[in-house]
């Protein structure tokens, strides 16, 4: 029995670190966020208070990872580096804040040394309590959205010499949106379509004196400038017809850049619920 009392210390010691090895597993290659403002004291790698260390405010929206489940359960965590601006002001606070929370050099001294082997980390001990309550599992979202749809442009604005159409072209279209503010956005929009464009005596220089239709393969490229639903777009294009007799080899038009501008509603607009998004474009002057 006494054998059995002195062995039982060292045995919940031993069960109290495989437990901590445990947890430690459903933090692995994750990030974490604070969603409020919090506080924390230094520590060393392995979660042993720093000596004179004062709990710090950990500002709203910081990012961490999580280094070691303690015992008890709290965590040892370490900042993720700020990142740097190029504006001069935003660089100068933003070196001040990495030297301040990442390392242990002091921001006034070495401030371009970010490697390692020569700062020295700052772990920081966050209590258990304070993750489950405060902090979630970041996840990164590029500004950058992708979606795909239709594309038609139905007016075309050609030049030497220039000319105004209305015919039909519908195809595929991929949109690469970049959201900048809030409620705005721009993107480019490369697309194919299949069109249909008209031979007479102008577009042929009076090779034919009767006006007929002949379909074209009609690569395009859009800019578009977004704000919430209504999306300004200008693009240019190129109609290519297949050249069987004299009448196609004569259309003046074949290959060379056309111009469309146009305001849209809804037009590849931000979906949660789907990366599939059918739209319709009509451009106009």
């Amino acid at each position: 029995m006494k054998r059995f009392l002195l062995c039982l210390p060292m045995f919940l010691l031993v069960a109290s670190r495989l437990d901590a090895q445990d947890n430690i597993e459903q933090y692995k290659n994750k990030t974490y966020i604070f969603d409020s403002y919090e506080q924390v004291t230094e520590c060393s790698a392995l979660g042993a208070p720093v000596a004179g260390a004062i709990p710090i405010t950990v500002i709203k929206g910081s990012i961490f990872t999580v280094e070691r489940v303690m015992a008890n359960g709290d965590l040892v965590i370490r900042f993720n580096q700020f990142n740097l601006y190029k504006d001069p002001a935003k660089r100068a606070i933003a070196i001040t804040n990495r030297l301040t929370y990442n390392f242990k050099t002091e921001p006034q001294a070495a401030v371009n040394s970010v490697n390692r082997a020569q700062d020295n980390v700052r772990f920081f001990l966050l209590a258990k309590n304070t993750m489950t309550a405060s902090c979630s599992e970041y996840v990164y979202t590029s500004s950058w959205t992708i979606y795909f749809g239709t594309i038609t442009t139905p007016f075309k604005f050609r030049f030497k010499p220039f000319l105004f159409t209305t015919n039909l072209s519908l195809g595929a279209a991929i949109c690469f949106q970049k959201t900048f503010h809030k409620d705005f956005s721009w993107g480019i929009i490369p697309g194919l379509s299949l069109s249909s464009v008209t031979l007479d005596s102008f577009s042929t220089r009076g090779t034919v004196t009767t006006s007929s239709d002949r379909p074209a393969i009609t690569p395009s490229v859009h800019g578009m400038l977004g704000y919430r639903n209504i999306n300004l777009l200008v693009g240019i294009g190129w109609d290519f017809i297949n050249k069987t007799s004299t009448i196609e080899e004569s259309w003046i038009y074949q290959g060379k850049m056309w111009m469309g501008v146009g305001i849209g509603i809804s037009l590849f607009a931000a979906s949660n619920t789907s990366a599939n998004t059918n739209t319709t474009q009509s451009t106009s002057k």
